[in-house]
This record gives C-alpha cells, structure tokens and sequence, in this order.
C-alpha cells in the first residue's frame, strides 16, 4: 500500500506531503489541487502501462492528458517536478524522482532519483535514455536497502490501478468488446465496461466483499450490489453478431424485460463502472474515483460512501475526489459500525492559494465513531450555512 505521496512544483503546488490511507477521501473548493493528487499517481502509471523500461514521464496518454512541460510545472520552478513515494513494503519505503523537460515537451527524463531523502542516482541532461531502467528506476542505482521493494510498488502501480473520471461515458445502444491483453480493467471513462463484464463475469471475485453469495463470480457479485443501488438491478450482455460490441440490457423489476441502458436512467451507467472495477481489483490493488455521486440521489451517494468503504476493508487502497457531504457521511456509517477504523481513512480539505498564508491542503480527523471535531471553513458546511440563513441568524 501506498502510504504517502509528496508532490514539489507539480502544478498548483509548490510543496504538498499528503500521508495515505486504506481510504482516502479528497474534497474541497473547485481547482484547488484534487485531482492534480490523482494525476501525479496516473503519471506514473501510464508510463509504467506503455513500457516497463520507461525512462521518463509520459504526459499524455489513456489514462491522462496534461499537455507539456509548461503546463505541468508550477510557476516557482524551472521546468521540473518531485513526486516522492511512501511505502509499506519492507517494512517501510520510500523512494522518488526528479523529472525534467524543456517547456514545449510531452515527456520528462528522469534526473534523480532518491531513496529515504538521499540521491542514489543521477542522470546528465538529455542522457538518461542511454541507461537501462525498469519501472522507471535505474538499474545503476546504489541503493541503501533493497530494490525489490520499491519494484514491487511500481508494478502494482502500472497493473494493479484502475481509475474512473469525472467524465464516465453516459448510456449507449452498444459497447466496444476488446481483447483481454488489451484491458486490465474498466476504462477511465468506462465505456469498456459491458465488454468487460461480457468476458470476465464468470470470473471469481478476488477480494472477500460484504454482501457475498454462495456463486462467487463477478457477475453476481455487480448484479447484488447494484440491487443495493438501485432495487431489482438485473443485467444482460450479448454480442451483437458479426461485429466487435455488445448491448447491455438493465432491468429494475422482475416484472419488465431487459431495456436498453438509454431508457433506465444516467445513475446506473454512471454507478456500474465504479462497482465493476472495485470488485475486479487484486489484493493491493489501488482505485481512483472522481465524483462518485454523479447522478444519484443522496441516499444513493451515501451507499457509495459505504461502498468504497467495504472496498477498502477488502483489501484494496481506495483514493475519492468527492464534494458530496453525503459520500462523506456514508464514509463516517461505514467507520462507525466498524468497516474500517478511523485511523484507516484519511482526509484532505484543498482550497486555493490565498494571501492570509492558510494551509493549501489541511488534515481533517476522524475517530472510530465516525465524528470529525474539526469542520474548517468550507468543509462541507453549506447546509448548516443556508439553514442559518433561512432561519435569519445571519
């Protein structure tokens, strides 16, 4: 498991050290440095998915699109960035690099790389590609304990993550069916999602979920949690013949027929793709989720948070970019009837930048009754703010 992430001159921060949990939850104002957490970490693994002897970063690719060197760094630097990883392998790692370009490049060399603070390697400028690397580590590094464990983080990294964006793909008539070798898991934007089930349902879940039936295959284990979601979920998936797709069919009630994803609301096609791929995750895999309460009802969202919660407990890290208080609160049921224990959820309030020197990311704790003490300004306090108002107490 990752346990930290330190991030230097990557886009809006100039220095941010983010300890990381089982779960992970990231909220706060509109462009204040959530997701740019979640792209550090997809960074390095479509590097790492397009080839393990990379010797840079990869800006633009499946999994994120940041354009280049200029658009990357922050103001305060010149044209490189430090990402630095915590560890629990071996009893504790940590290990990172320093990356540079020129300003209009679409990738970064490696230009050192650290192991527990100290340089174990160093390239010259524009010379990095003449050495050998795999998973973006130096085969020449002296490193001061043992490699194994930071190649084995990378790997997990590059084959282990599954990351759903903002932007999931909405109800279609068919569905792209792809090659196993050609998909791991569920798509950024999951619209492989139907192909996916239609050649891995039969699969046995790997993690020990909540909710579990005596017929263990992926297939029914989306078909009970989806029931939670949405009451009488029932799902087919056919290929369309003489072609590369499928349909999906959804029904809500045993007293219907199957129909097309179209005719059943955005909140399934939407909720589906974060199912399937926390359920298809490997132990210690990782899955990044934004705005997981995109077109659900509250009680819906609150599920989501007992959801990535069980997740978490399965074994896999869970990171969330959320501005729902009711993901929040399903997060905070999960912790108080024992999922997870307060110390295994960490979470961050981001605001922007401003002159009265507040802290640009601030810790907010949680004990194991699910009660957080400490409610800073704009932390999901718009409720209590508008009913103040409403009642005239301000």
């Amino acid at each position: 498991m990752l346990t930290e992430l330190e991030l230097k001159a990557f886009k809006c921060f100039e220095h941010v050290r983010l300890p990381l949990q089982r779960l992970t939850v990231l909220s706060g104002i509109n462009a204040a440095g959530k997701s740019t957490v979640m792209q550090a970490l997809l960074l390095l693994h479509q590097t790492l998915q397009a080839s393990s002897n990379a010797h840079g970063l990869l800006l633009n690719g499946p999994a994120t699109a940041l354009g280049t060197v200029a658009d990357l760094v922050n103001h305060s630097a010149e044209g490189g960035i430090e990402i630095r990883l915590g560890s629990d392998g071996a009893g504790g790692f940590q290990f990172g690099w320093a990356f540079r370009g020129e300003r209009d490049s679409l990738t970064m060399e490696v230009a050192e790389l650290w192991e527990a603070g100290q340089v174990i390697w160093r390239g010259r400028q524009g010379e990095a590609s003449g050495e050998q690397f795999e998973w973006l580590l130096p085969k020449k590094a002296k490193w001061h304990g043992k490699p194994a464990a930071a190649l084995g983080c990378m790997q997990r990294l590059a084959n282990s993550l599954a990351y759903l964006s903002a932007e999931r793909t909405g109800p279609r008539d068919t569905y792209p069916l792809e090659e196993y070798e050609q998909h791991f898991t569920v798509s950024a934007n999951g619209d492989n999602v139907a192909g996916f089930i239609f050649s891995h349902g039969d699969y046995l879940v790997p993690l020990s979920f909540a909710d579990a039936k005596p017929d263990t295959s992926l297939r029914r284990h989306i078909e009970s949690w989806m029931g939670r979601f949405f009451p009488g979920f029932a799902m087919e998936v056919n290929k369309v013949p003489r072609s590369n797709s499928v349909t999906l069919g959804i029904r809500t009630s045993g007293e219907t027929d199957y129909m097309r994803t179209g005719n059943t609301g955005f909140g399934i096609t939407q909720v589906l793709p974060i199912v399937v791929a926390a359920l298809s995750r490997e132990p210690e895999g990782m899955l990044l989720v934004e705005n997981p309460e995109v077109h659900l009802h509250p009680a819906g969202q609150a599920l989501m948070g007992q959801f990535l919660s069980e997740a978490a407990k399965a074994g896999e890290q869970v990171i969330v970019e959320t501005h729902s208080d009711h993901v929040l609160n399903g997060i905070r049921r999960a912790v108080k009837s024992g999922v997870l224990r307060g110390k295994d959820v960490a979470i961050y309030f981001f605001r922007p930048v401003d002159e009265d020197d507040r802290a640009q990311v601030e810790s907010i704790e949680i004990d194991d009754h699910g009660k957080i003490t400490h409610w800073p300004e704009g932390f999901f306090d718009q409720f209590e703010k508008d009913t103040a108002h409403f009642a005239g107490w301000d």
